[in-house]
């Protein structure tokens, strides 16, 4: 009987771990590698190595008083919203239930039609908002289909908004229309930007030369202050000139020049916001009141347009075009049809079969963060090669990696885009400026650069991205100066409204999409007959992106729009 009852538990005991197995297989199924990449960083913070510890590094809140003034005649962004009075009631805020939004003009349309939208914001008392500011975006959907598309949505400044959209499929999509920050969360999140730290600090970890169980860890700004600091270390040189200011190390042992990593610190995530942030502020900064669709069932069906298309087909060849037509913003600039990315400004001629033929003798560099990354890996499986340097599951993910075809004489390159950059025990000399990359390509070999940054400064001050552009700009020209056979693409920021993420709103990461897309259309203006644009923005928006890092079909539309524009013999 004893023995019996042994087996009994022994075969449940397997059952049960058969069960826990399946479980874990799941789970690793529906994480990206990303999210690999994130569990393996958490685990290291949880388990470091033994023979090295910091401590955290001094925190101490401030007012930044360093910010440059803006340039002449215009506001940073943030200056538009520093008068706001905070709202005394969470109430007060645009409401999504409340809210209304219809369809102007009947519900049927043709493929080619322009689509208006009237959408009225109301508050949480029932009252109508009266102002601007919130941010709204509109777009339509067909999920059967695989097919989106985003609208142009205008302020009009009395609490109402118009979102124009174009009938791009024969369908019966579905318009919805979503409050994604209220003018109060935008508000609030910007003039958190003028208090130093930023909510995702970068600081700098100083190690001893000869032993290296000396390590301290300080915080690190873009403006020469670093509250909780009376000495500072400059490495605006050590920065390839771009300002860089760190927290001398306290320990007698250890100089400025022992700057061996970059770190972070997710203020928000440890709870020293509250610190910063009023009682109500900082229940503005939480998930509660971003990204809400407003209450609304609006069908349009769409029937076939005037040259019988069941889906529309711009007449141009995208590898025809100028680079001058990729920086015409205006949505919607295209949208998706069985997940496949269709610019309304030129017809996708993508060939996985002919990508071979026009990577031969080609050098394709990435420069950025995650994103492009993400690209790289994309790339890496429509163009098989073989890495020649660690990969990022042995060595980490924020390391530079390059992987070669010999066939084809092609190699791809990804680097990390300059600081500020949200990591972890990464060697800093692996962060260099956009100019000093672009400076390092001296050949006159065929050579397409993919340039990004977006994410990784948005807890900044606007004035950084904006000063940021001007190197990167500066690098670009030196580099299509000397180099003929060079092409370079700006990739422009996407959105990740509906993420999960408990520190979503410390990022803003749609309340500066349009600012910093508009900082760089005005940037490039004067050599936009020489650079391509990326716009990612249409992309994730219409398809609803929640994550920081977009599904697949969003990468491979990325990489696809830009062998679209480069690969000019399809």
């Amino acid at each position: 009987m004893k023995m019996e009852c042994i087996r009994i538990k022994a075969r449940v005991s397997i059952q049960y771990s058969r069960i826990a197995i399946l479980g874990v297989c799941l789970i690793l199924a529906w994480l990206t590698l990303e999210d690999l990449f994130d569990i393996r960083i958490r685990l290291h913070e949880m388990f470091p190595d033994r023979h090295v510890t910091t401590s955290d590094p001094v925190i101490v809140y401030a007012p930044c008083t360093r910010i440059p003034s803006s340039p002449k005649g215009t506001l940073w962004p943030e200056e538009k919203y520093i008068h706001d009075v905070e709202v005394q009631h969470i109430l007060d805020l645009a409401d999504p239930l409340n809210s209304r939004v219809w369809i102007e003009g009947g519900s049927v349309r043709k493929v080619g039609d322009t689509v208006n939208v009237k959408i009225l914001l109301y508050d949480g008392h029932g009252y109508r908002k009266k102002t601007g500011g919130d941010l709204i975006r509109a777009w339509m959907k067909e999920p059967s289909l695989g097919a989106s598309s985003t609208a142009k949505v205008i302020d009009n400044k009395d609490g109402s908004y118009s979102a124009v959209l174009k009938a791009f499929w024969v369908g019966q999509p579905e318009i919805v229309a979503a409050i994604i920050s209220p003018r109060e969360v935008i508000a609030t999140a910007f003039k958190r930007r003028y208090m130093c730290p930023p909510v995702l600090m970068n600081s700098a970890i100083f190690t001893h030369p000869s032993e290296p169980s000396i390590v301290e860890e300080t915080p690190c700004n873009y403006v020469n202050q670093v509250p909780g600091y009376s000495e500072l270390c400059n490495f605006t040189q050590e920065n390839y000139g771009r300002p860089w200011f760190c927290g001398k190390p306290r320990h007698a042992r250890l100089l400025c020049h022992d700057w061996t990593m970059v770190a972070d610190q997710n203020l928000w995530n440890k709870g020293l916001e509250k610190q910063a942030l009023s009682e109500i502020a900082y229940e503005l900064m939480t998930l509660n009141y971003s990204a809400r669709k407003i209450d609304s069932s609006l069908k349009l069906t769409v029937v076939k347009g005037a040259k019988n298309q069941s889906v529309f087909v711009p007449t141009n060849r995208c590898g025809k075009v100028s680079k001058a037509s990729s920086w015409e913003l205006a949505s919607p600039s295209g949208f998706f049809y069985e997940h496949s990315w269709t610019n309304k400004h030129c017809r996708t001629t993508f060939s996985p079969s002919k990508l071979e033929s026009c990577l031969r003798n080609t050098k394709l560099i990435l420069i950025g963060d995650s994103t492009t990354r993400q690209m790289f890996s994309k790339i890496e499986t429509l163009v098989s090669c073989q890495w020649i340097t660690d990969t990022w599951s042995t060595s980490g993910k924020h390391r530079p990696a390059i992987c070669v075809n010999s066939n084809l004489n092609f190699s791809l390159t990804w680097e990390l885009h300059p600081l500020p950059f949200c990591t972890r025990n990464t060697p800093r000399h692996y962060l260099k400026s956009f100019s000093a990359y672009l400076n390092e390509i001296q050949d006159q070999s065929k050579t397409v650069i993919v340039l990004h940054m977006y994410a990784h400064v948005l807890n900044h001050h606007s004035h950084v991205f904006f000063e940021t552009l001007k190197d990167m700009k500066k690098g670009i020209i030196g580099l299509l100066d000397r180099n003929k056979n060079a092409q370079v693409i700006i990739k422009g920021p996407h959105a990740y409204s509906f993420s999960r993420s408990s520190d979503h709103v410390i990022w803003m990461p749609d309340a500066y999409a349009d600012i910093y897309q508009t900082f760089i259309y005005n940037e490039f203006k004067d050599i936009n007959d020489r650079v391509i644009y990326l716009e990612s923005l249409d992309m994730t928006v219409s398809s609803e992106q929640w994550h920081i890092h977009a599904e697949d079909y969003i990468i491979h539309a990325f990489a696809e729009q830009i062998f679209n524009r480069v690969c000019t013999s399809y």
